[in-house]
């Protein structure tokens, strides 16, 4: 019973829905689709007042602008934002900005 239960939390709080849209950028490895706060997975910017956070913003905004932003969740931070994996085109926006 215990682990049927355990199954199903797990379950539960593992998204496992895909977010599609418009994305406002909050800084360079976070940013906001349809209300939901998003971070991107695998990939760490700047803080806005460290050295380079606004130039990873600006990254972050020339990448996404104008576009649809496709992002597969898969788990929630401590911060309960949603960690996924973004994309723009097919071009992965956390390996695109790690290029830079």
């Amino acid at each position: 019973m215990l682990g049927r239960l355990i199954a199903v939390l797990c379950l539960l709080a593992s998204p496992a829905w895909a977010i599609d849209g418009p994305a406002r950028v909050v800084d360079g490895d976070t940013i906001v689709i349809a209300r939901e706060r998003i971070r991107l997975q695998n990939f760490n910017a700047p803080e806005m007042n460290q050295p380079g956070g606004p130039e990873a913003k600006a990254r972050m905004e020339a990448l996404t602008r104008g576009k649809v932003v496709h992002c597969d969740p898969k788990a929630r931070d401590r911060y309960a934002r949603l960690v996924a994996r973004c994309e723009v085109d097919g071009m992965d926006l956390g390996r695109a900005l790690r290029s830079r």
